[in-house]
Formats: C-alpha cells, structure tokens, sequence
C-alpha cells in the first residue's frame, strides 16, 4: 500500500509503475492549489516555485474510477467523486500519451472536453457512486459546465504532457513544504484503494459476451452482444 513517501520514491525511481503515475495524476487533480500571480487552482506541473498552498478533499467521498482505451489504443481514466460544496458529483478525466503495450508506461497530457464526456456519460462510461444520502439543498451553484445528469464538469485538468519528472517535483514539493502540516496519506490511501477496484470498459462491454476484449469505439457504447 503506498504512502506519500512510498508514492514520491517509486515516481524517483527508475523504473515508475503504470499504477504510481495514475495515482499522482489522480491525487493532483482532486487538489486546489495556490500559485504566485495565478487564480486558477489548477496544478501547474512546470512551476512547483511558486506553489503557495494547496488544500484537498478529505477521502471518504464515494471516488469511482474507469479507465477506458479507444478506438486509437489511448488510455483515458474518468472518474467521478462527491464534491461537498457542490452537493454533486464531480467529474474528471485523464487523456493518456503513449500505447501500453509498445511503451513502458504512459503520461497525462489532456483531458476531454464536456461534449465528450457527454457522450461517455450517455455510454455509461462516467462511473458514478451512490450519493442519494447524501443530497441535500447545494450550499452554492457551481460555475462550471454541468452534464445533463447534473454532474458538474472539473475545471482542473492537464493540457500539456506531464513528465514522470514532473509529477515527483509537485509530490515532493507537497510534502517538503507542508508535509509537517497536511497528512495526505488517507486521501492517497482511498485512490489506491479505489483504482485497484477500477472497471476497465471492456469488462462491462465485452466480458459477458464471451469474446476477448478489444478496443472499444466510444459512442457505441450502448450496443448489446447481439
């Protein structure tokens, strides 16, 4: 089970796993962050010095993750989590560069835009968690775009490739600036817990059809075995 410490050694090391890196990417856009001369709370993988604060969600709120491979063979991770000021789900996505299986691991680099990510929810493909329990009166309105299942769309995102590099300076930044002040470790502790209990999109599409999984065409998402 990784800790932040563990998290930040193997993203140092030479041979990162596939798994460490989509738990960065993960953690990373489920935190706010402070920038010098910047209002977007966005993580900034290029600019760890001016980093200010950051603050996160306490993870107990019902994350759910799917990774999806398309029809070109990229990997693409969407997942949804309860956002308490909101009242809502929250959605975010990872577009992946590089192929699983010619490459040793692949990086974030983009996101989708919502229409896409309409289309996905239309599919099924947004995986979403119980929160009836939950709901009550939102205590604001958000000011991002919202899906049609009133899910609203995450303004944090990567839209440039993010070296492996890269997500070891933000982690370590984090915890060498604030490691004394924020335990992160129960927040990397439920996304690993979380992105081990994924659901790949072949498992629901092509698994009970008897058939070995291929790559998907999203927008036919619907179609039965038949």
């Amino acid at each position: 089970m990784y800790t932040p410490e563990i998290l930040l050694s193997e993203l140092q090391s030479v041979n990162p796993t596939q798994k460490a890196i989509d738990i960065a990417s993960i953690l990373f856009l489920v935190t706010s962050y402070t920038y010098r001369n910047s209002e977007s709370p966005c993580v900034q993988p290029d600019n760890c010095g001016d980093m200010q604060d950051f603050s996160y969600i306490s993870f107990d709120r019902k994350l759910r993750i799917r990774e999806v491979f398309t029809k070109e063979g990229n990997r693409v991770l969407v997942f949804s989590y309860f956002n308490p000021l909101y009242e809502k789900h929250e959605v975010v996505s990872i577009k992946f560069k590089g192929f699983p299986i010619e490459d040793r691991y692949t990086l974030p680099f983009s996101y989708l835009y919502q229409k896409e990510l309409q289309i996905w929810e239309d599919d099924g493909l947004v995986p979403y968690a119980d929160i009836s329990d939950m709901l009550r009166k939102a205590p604001c309105t958000p000011n991002q775009p919202t899906l049609r299942s009133g899910a609203v769309v995450s303004d944090k995102f990567y839209n440039r490739i993010v070296s492996v590099g890269q997500l070891a300076n933000i982690l370590g930044h984090m915890l060498g600036e604030w490691g004394d002040f924020y335990d992160i470790s129960s927040t990397v502790s439920y996304i690993e817990k979380m992105y081990d209990d994924r659901i790949s999109v072949y498992d629901l599409k092509l698994k009970e059809c008897g058939v070995t999984p291929t790559l998907p065409t999203i927008g036919e998402g619907n179609r039965s075995c038949n």
